[in-house]
């Protein structure tokens, strides 16, 4: 991978982090407490549906690279038709679970457009266009940022759900390849089966930590309502933010790790160097955030200031996805993905079953805070003891 690239799209994404802090934090100080609950369980559920079709972008990552023109338009075709069949079930459930709640509804089917938008940019990083699928990143997301940022400003909560279906619809039908329908290819059962085997494991894998992530904004609503959420988004956002960071990195290396699989030297290289970038960026920004934090907190908005001790607790749940990314990156490429599901449902059930207890008796955020941190360094641990069961430490780096 071109370094150049990379700290194009890291310089890139810093910008759209440091608006998306923005715009939480306008948010922050417009919004009451259940707002900003209603706010943060809509952006989960709309974030749900990147996770319909992300296995099969991994399936897309390894086919892509060597296919030709025909066969690649055939591939993201099929993964299209899965992708929406996935999104109406998911769609619908919603619907019904949420009773039709139009705040709901509106980010729902602007997550749906927007995951289906980025099957369009991984179609361009997969062909190796990865300037263009830089760029379209750049653009997409920072107009999902100010639009609804804007919405909010005009109009509040209302307006901002209302923004954001929008945004997202139009970059569905702006940036979509026409392409993709003039496929002449038929499809076959083969075909079919081999996107879904590569495809399915990591599909349930990364199910789990959306779920892992998520689950608990969920439970708080079940058990201490809207306004406890909000006040768990509040500590969350910088945790949130700065997590962003490992998945970027993972994102341009993975297809990497797959070129370059057979190599020692060069995954050695690979996994060093995304080490020392994911080390580098999480610890700065932890740091970082310890030094501002009360500074914000003081200035902006100091009737939260009684969430600081939470906020910078929870940012040490970040320390062990410095090893989860390289360690994720090295598992799928040597096709170990059902083995990395293992470990993802298993730290999820620890958590589910940790953070239920704690609510049912009443322990407050603190404690869940606490649970995050265990499942963060489970998670690690899992992964980091599946790179040593599986060989792949004396393969790659003895």
């Amino acid at each position: 991978m071109d370094l150049k690239l990379l700290l194009k799209y890291l310089s890139n994404n810093f910008i759209l982090q440091l608006l998306g802090v923005i715009f939480s934090g306008v948010s922050i100080k417009l919004l009451t407490l259940p707002e900003l609950g209603v706010f943060n369980l809509g952006k989960s559920l709309a974030g749900s549906f990147q996770y319909t079709h992300i296995g099969f972008r991994y399936s897309l990552d390894r086919l892509l690279p060597e296919g030709d023109l025909e066969s690649n338009l055939k591939n993201m075709r099929m993964t299209l038709i899965i992708n929406s069949v996935i999104s109406l079930v998911l769609f619908i459930v919603y619907c019904f679970v949420y009773s039709f709640n139009f705040f709901f509804l509106c980010y729902v089917l602007g997550g749906w457009f927007f995951a289906t938008f980025t099957l369009a940019r991984i179609y361009k990083r997969g062909i190796g266009q990865l300037d263009s699928f830089i760029r379209l990143t750049f653009i997409s997301n920072l107009l999902v940022i100010i639009v609804p940022l804007l919405g909010m400003v005009i109009g509040g909560v209302n307006v901002l759900f209302i923004s954001y279906l929008f945004i997202s619809l139009f970059l569905l039908i702006r940036y979509f390849p026409q392409k993709l329908f003039l496929a002449k290819k038929r499809y076959s059962k083969t075909d079919f089966f081999k996107l879904l085997k590569i495809g399915i494991p990591i599909y349930i894998s990364n199910i789990a930590i959306f779920i892992g992530d998520n689950i608990d904004k969920f439970l708080i609503n079940y058990f201490l309502g809207l306004k406890a959420v909000g006040e768990f988004g509040i500590v969350t956002l910088f945790y949130s933010v700065i997590l962003m960071l490992p998945s970027l990195v993972v994102e341009l290396s993975f297809p990497e790790y797959i070129k370059e699989k057979k190599s020692k030297k060069e995954i050695k290289k690979l996994t060093f160097r995304h080490l020392v970038i994911g080390g580098v960026l999480i610890i700065s920004a932890i740091v970082l955030s310890y030094f501002i934090l009360p500074f914000i907190l003081n200035m902006f908005y100091s009737k939260y200031n009684y969430l600081e001790p939470l906020i910078k607790l929870i940012v040490l749940a970040l320390i062990p996805y410095i090893f989860i990314s390289p360690t994720y990156c090295l598992l799928f490429a040597n096709d170990q993905s059902s083995k990395i599901s293992f470990v993802n449902i298993f730290a999820l059930l620890f958590y589910f079953l940790i953070v239920y207890l704690l609510l049912k008796n009443k322990y407050g955020l603190e404690y869940i805070i606490y649970a995050k941190i265990c499942y963060s360094f489970l998670l690690s641990i899992g992964l980091i003891f599946l790179v040593w069961k599986t060989g792949l430490i004396k393969m790659y780096f003895f």
